[in-house]
C-alpha cells in the first residue's frame, strides 16, 4: 500500500484517480468498521469501496490479488498488473496516461518508490500488454 498511497499523493492534482475494491475473503472483512480501521492504519487518502459481493471481482474476471489496473479517461484498461514489484514501470505507465490526457500537464518530478517486496513464487508480478489503443 505505501507505493499506492504515494502515487496517489504525487498525481492527485494532475487528476489521477485511484478507487480501491476491497473484497472480503473472510467474515470480518465484511465489517465495515474493521476495514475503516485498516485504512486508517495505512494512512490511506483515497476512496476504497467494500464489495462484498465479488461484483468488481467477478466483473473483471480476477483471480490474482493485488491486482492494479490502469483506465484511461475513456475507461478503456490499458494495464494490468497482478501481484506485487514492478512499481517503477506502474508509475511509467501512470505519466505516460496522464500525458496523453492532457499534453500540457506539469507532472512532477518522478520518484520511484523502493521495490521493498520479498520475491516469492506465488507473489511474482504479472503485467499485461501496454496498449496504446483504445478497444
Amino acid at each position: 500500500m505505501p507505493h499506492v498511497e504515494a502515487r496517489y499523493q504525487r498525481y492527485r492534482r494532475d487528476r489521477f484517480v485511484i478507487v480501491g475494491a476491497h473484497t472480503p475473503e473472510f467474515a470480518f472483512e465484511h465489517v465495515e468498521s474493521n476495514v475503516a480501521a485498516a485504512v486508517r492504519q495505512l494512512h490511506a487518502g483515497f476512496l476504497i469501496a467494500i464489495v462484498n459481493n465479488h461484483t468488481t471481482w467477478n466483473a473483471y474476471r480476477k483471480s490474482y490479488w493485488p491486482a492494479e489496473y490502469l483506465i484511461d479517461r475513456d475507461g478503456n484498461v490499458r494495464h494490468l498488473a497482478t501481484g506485487e514489484g514492478d512499481y517503477g514501470q506502474t508509475e511509467a505507465l501512470i505519466r505516460e496516461l496522464l500525458i496523453e490526457a492532457d499534453p500540457l500537464v506539469q507532472l512532477p518530478a518522478r520518484t520511484d518508490v523502493p521495490d521493498l517486496t520479498p520475491k516469492t513464487p506465488s507473489r511474482q508480478r504479472r503485467t499485461s500488454a501496454w496498449t496504446t489503443s483504445a478497444t
